[in-house]
């Protein structure tokens, strides 16, 4: 990658972590489930761009886990976590660049996160002396919502300025054309 584009990706990252840290507790209720960033490092690694996947993340979640006032439970380590093993899964199991394959790995990307959030909700207590807050189902199910929307936004974008993807969209009715 250029020198202009990793400035481009740290600024992004900048932003990422901001909004991850700072909207997610003080918009309102629709707006303060949106979480940018895994959706992003997603789109980055369906891209084979997995190193910058990985920089975003790494510098979102010190971003993060600086500008939170309460326990942001590891937030870079966790997202490194997650975008290694999001990596790993586009290269083994993932075998298109499709709008379906970015969907599936979004949704594995957060319940990654969500899982790790919650092993570090249970260690937490041993270690820090003092509980995490963990969202509930239903906000996982909206956060969860909003990744798709973030990333097939992202996806399309992409597709229609870049050429890179294809989107599994008949032109026609006519099955052998």
């Amino acid at each position: 990658m250029r020198l202009s584009s990793w400035f481009l990706l740290s600024g992004s990252a900048l932003a990422a972590g901001l909004i991850e840290s700072s909207l997610a507790g003080s918009a309102p209720y629709p707006l303060s489930h949106v979480r940018p960033l895994l959706p992003g490092v997603v789109l980055l690694i369906l891209l084979n761009r997995p190193q910058a996947g990985f920089v975003a993340a790494g510098i979102a979640g010190s971003i993060s886990d600086l500008l939170k006032t309460d326990s942001s439970a590891f937030a870079i380590a966790r997202w490194l976590m997650v975008a290694f093993m999001v990596d790993y899964v586009s290269e083994k199991v993932m075998t298109n660049r499709s709008l379906q394959a970015a969907w599936i790995l979004t949704v594995i990307a957060r319940l990654l996160d969500y899982i790790l959030l919650l092993i570090s909700y249970w260690i937490s207590p041993i270690i820090l002396q003092r509980t995490l807050y963990i969202e509930t189902w239903k906000d996982f199910i909206v956060i969860a919502f909003f990744d798709l929307v973030i990333v097939t936004i992202l996806f399309i974008g992409f597709t229609v300025f870049t050429k890179r993807f294809l989107i599994s969209v008949p032109l026609t009715k006519n099955r052998y054309e």
